[in-house]
């Protein structure tokens, strides 16, 4: 059946993956990475990894991540940075056992520390003589930073910051590889200085003894336990006890303190936050990454699946695949991933061109770029968990089997809506800015980029939409456009009128409309950057119609399952959305012979150990790969377990005595 599929191919699939891989670095990662992982039999992995008790599963994330950085140094292997530290652990199908260390560690001393800190530790993290983590999340403090506990007090005496943790909630909780792994950290405290706090800052430090690996005096640090996924890293806590660091500890690219204690601002602290939404960039970046392996595991098994006898007068069984309601909760989540393409692309752009002001102290563009990327890590993480818990579903059963390799990217995606800033917490930031910009605009200040759309907020309702024609791209983007246009306006109008306190308001009686409205926005942001990007675009003609029909299903699907905006402003009507809904469906159905094409153009999953999913090969012989997996599993070793005979069989003996 596959082969029947792939028959119909009509594009270039090199033109799509191309596409896919925009970044010159990643293009070529994706190039080799696959190949590598498949051949090398360090790096290949198979689904028995699934088998392995948990501190087994570290070990070998441990031995597989020395092979990649040893094959990069004999230039067989890219070079592994921050900035393609998840890609390779996509590729590896296993968690980074140094993602942390290159996308945070790295990171943070890299736009933070001075000169002379970069100088002394770059060379350190690159060859990993030193293993760092990120610590700044506590027990009791995550997203509000502001309130971290743990503090360091600048004794002048002895020219060293005094580190505590004073209560058990100020404990450094979750940060990866503190738990085992890694050597120093990057922890964030309140500066205390001749009796005045600065707030939180940033810090490096020493916590573990670099021969014998023990925590050194004054750290207690261990792993956290078991969790809901994430099962090879070593998530880690950790207290400081009266721990003692130099001065020059303090990451001070942008802030001193002398050796009186006097702490000053150095620069614009501006730029530390522009270099620091990088991981929130980055997050946007991969995160349909998760879904398009998701979903061509769910395509492959919906082809040879098959279920009821519903051909050739019930004497026939029907695949899956061919099932209208399947196609209709598969092929929304393909068009999303578009989406979600073309809406990182101008982000990763914006976000290049920020960084280049920044670097010449112009900020025009800071609050507009903090606005977009909040809320769009929060909707793209949101929708990434969300559809591959759907494509778990549709693969029935054998979906929940963790040898489908979909419960393994359901662990993989599920923390990212709370890491790097709670999805809550996201949306908020976003609706902070889009209330200001409304009243700018109400001042008579004309906003400019993407956020120019809201300039119509005073008079949107004074539209409604005629001939409509549900091809028509532009029509169903306007839909979007009014439906945020309506709650940004809704709740704009609520905040300035009622008389309660802005906490009251802002965190008591409006809080969910001011989370819709940056939802709203992130919807509208990535339904627009995909017509825009399609503009654009240079493709052949082929794969230019399949990337518009998949535009449509997008917009069609987005209306139909957020737009109330639109409808309750009386912009669009009852009827508008019956046309959309039969648009949805006829698009839906023409895309569908390109499905497997279109999810095979992403190379980087087109290897069986690469997917890692019995039900997901290449050769399409999925039941045999179940059965082989379910007969292999190590509980099948022996006949009867140790349990059994241990308590069952003696208890049935006692209970036939009895009677």
């Amino acid at each position: 059946s596959f082969t029947e599929e792939r028959s119909k191919l009509d594009f270039d699939q090199e033109e799509l993956f191309k596409m896919a891989y925009f970044k010159e670095d990643h293009y070529a990662l994706a190039k080799v990475a696959p190949k590598m992982f498949a051949t090398d039999p360090i790096l290949k992995i198979d689904h028995s990894f699934f088998n392995l008790p948990r501190e087994e599963q570290i070990g070998l994330n441990l031995k597989r991540t020395a092979r990649m950085l040893e094959l990069s140094k004999e230039g067989k292997f890219p070079k592994v940075s921050m900035y393609n530290v998840g890609f390779i652990a996509d590729y590896s199908g296993s968690i980074s056992a140094v993602g942390l260390h290159y996308g945070m560690f790295e990171t943070v001393i890299r736009y933070l520390g001075s000169d002379e800190q970069n100088e002394e530790y770059q060379p350190k993290i690159a060859n990993l003589e030193i293993m760092g983590c990120y610590a700044q999340t506590e027990f009791g403090h995550g997203s509000d930073v502001s309130s971290l506990e743990t503090t360091a007090t600048f004794d002048k005496s002895t020219d060293t910051f005094i580190v505590n943790s004073p209560t058990v909630t100020s404990g450094k909780c979750w940060p990866g590889e503190l738990g085992k792994t890694a050597t120093h950290a990057v922890f964030h405290a309140q500066l205390v200085t001749n009796g005045k706090n600065c707030g939180v800052q940033t810090f490096i430090c020493q916590i573990r003894d670099m021969d014998s690996h023990r925590p050194l005096k004054g750290i207690e640090v261990g792993d956290i336990g078991p969790k809901g996924g994430y099962q090879q890293k070593d998530n880690g806590y950790m207290y400081f006890r009266n721990f003692r660091v130099p001065r020059s500890a303090l990451l001070s690219k942008y802030v001193r303190i002398d050796k009186d204690g006097n702490f000053s601002v150095n620069g614009e602290p501006k730029i530390a936050y522009a270099s620091m939404m990088f991981i929130r960039i980055y997050l946007i970046h991969i995160t349909s990454v998760y879904p398009t392996k998701g979903l061509l595991i769910a395509t492959r098994y919906a082809l040879s699946r098959k279920q009821f006898k519903t051909l050739d007068n019930g004497t026939k069984e029907r695949r899956l695949i061919d099932y209208q309601a399947h196609q209709a909760a598969l092929t929304p989540i393909l068009a999303f991933v578009f989406a979600a393409l073309f809406t990182k692309i101008k982000c990763v752009n914006m976000y290049d061109e920020v960084m280049v002001k920044v670097q010449k102290n112009s900020f025009t563009m800071m609050k507009e770029m903090h606005a977009l990327a909040s809320c769009l890590k929060a909707h793209f993480t949101d929708r990434t968990l969300e559809y591959l818990k759907i494509i778990r579903e549709l693969c029935g059963g054998h979906g929940f089997s963790a040898y489908s390799g979909i419960p393994n990217l359901i662990e993989i995606a599920a923390p990212n809506v709370t890491l790097e800033g709670d999805n809550t917490v996201m949306y908020q930031q976003t609706a902070a800015q889009l209330i200001k910009a409304c009243s700018k605009i109400l001042q008579g200040v004309q906003l400019k980029r993407d956020n120019s759309y809201i300039n119509d907020i005073a008079h949107f309702d004074e539209h409604k939409l005629k001939k409509f024609d549900p091809e028509d791209v532009e029509g169903l983007l306007s839909i979007l456009k009014i439906h945020a246009l309506y709650h940004i306006s809704r709740v704009g109008k609520y905040l300035q009128l009622d008389q309660a306190s802005f906490e009251d308001k802002w965190n008591r009686i409006y809080q969910a409309d001011v989370v819709k409205i940056a939802h709203a926005h992130a919807v509208y942001m990535t339904a627009m950057h995909f017509v825009e990007g399609l503009k654009s675009v240079t493709v052949s003609a082929n794969l230019k119609k399949h990337l518009e029909c998949l535009c449509k299903i997008h917009l069609a699907h987005s209306i139909i399952t957020y737009a109330d905006g639109a409808i309750l402003s009386g912009y669009a009507k009852p009827k508008h959305l019956m046309q959309i809904e039969e648009l949805l469906y006829l698009k839906i159905e023409e895309i569908r012979p390109q499905l497997l094409n279109i999810l095979e153009s992403f190379g980087s999953l087109e290897d069986d150990s690469v997917m890692n999913s019995v039900i997901a090969s290449t050769d399409g012989k999925t039941y045999e790969h179940l059965y082989s997996a379910a007969a292999n599993n190590p509980l099948n070793s022996k006949d009867t377990l140790d349990g059994t005979r241990a308590y069952l069989k003696p208890l049935a003996l006692k209970l036939t005595a009895k009677m």
